[in-house]
């Protein structure tokens, strides 16, 4: 019973204060907001400019990108290709006028974990990307011999892939399934709970994740395709479901 329920609680997240790098672009940035913000809410606030955001936000827990959507988007795109700030979290909180849905959908795909309209969204956004970049949970097996390191990545044959928290939020929503396929708009309910403002209308968006989760496995000389699968469900529906190994799917098996 014990390890029934702590399969069924394999997304139990806990909240707790964090280091926030605010980057600044060109434009004049709301940082006396944020700080005021997020420090009310205890968080420790620093800033950097574009020059030194890698260097700072490799030493941070998350980063707030307080710019345009376009230097968003390309400090995002920085961020997510540097080895240093790959797992960073990042919240973008653009400047300049309304977000259109397309900027924000574009933000997504490059591996923002969260858009925020105005300083007082961020308290909120940080406890959510806390709960999934640190969940409570083991590590969790899955076929093939690779393990899941909740919050950071995969473990394949002693070596590391990392994914965003983004990503870590996909793969831990369909753990939570035990293995049982997932329509998309359920996964994507599960991945975006607790950021109305930053969830894609559409589904597709999980479709991007899933296609880089599977190209990571690949580069490891993993099938992607093998672990995270493409399934029907229901009426002619269309999911994912997540290959666990043997131990873990009969765990699944009893939580449910």
């Amino acid at each position: 019973m014990g390890t029934a329920r702590w399969f069924l609680g394999l997304v139990v997240f806990l909240g707790f204060a964090m280091d926030i790098t605010v980057i600044t672009g060109a434009a004049a940035a709301p940082v006396e907001a944020i700080r005021a913000a997020l420090g009310g809410a205890g968080h420790a606030v620093k800033t950097a400019t574009k020059k030194t955001m890698t260097a700072r936000a490799a030493e941070a827990y998350a980063v707030v990108l307080a710019m345009s959507a376009t230097e968003s988007l390309e400090a995002i795109r920085v961020l997510r290709t540097t080895a240093a700030t790959r797992q960073v979290g990042a919240l973008a909180l653009p400047t300049g006028g309304v977000i259109t849905s397309a900027a924000s959908a574009q933000l997504l795909r490059a591996g923002a974990d969260g858009i925020a309209r105005s300083s007082a969204d961020l308290p909120a956004l940080l406890t959510a990307l806390s709960r999934r970049m640190r969940p409570r949970i083991r590590n969790v097996r899955l076929a093939f011999g690779i393990e899941f390191l909740p919050g950071r990545g995969f473990l394949v044959d002693g070596e590391e892939i990392g994914l965003t928290a983004t990503e870590c939020a996909v793969v831990a929503a369909l753990i939570k399934a035990g293995g049982r396929a997932l329509r998309k708009r359920a996964l994507h309910n599960e991945v975006y709970v607790g950021r109305p403002n930053s969830a894609p209308e559409g589904c597709k968006v999980l479709d991007v994740y899933v296609f880089k989760i599977r190209q990571k496995l690949g580069a490891a000389g993993v099938s992607g395709e093998a672990v995270l699968i493409t399934d029907s469900v229901g009426d002619g529906g269309v999911g994912y479901r997540i290959a666990l190994d043997n131990t873990s799917a009969a765990l699944a098996a009893k939580a449910a």
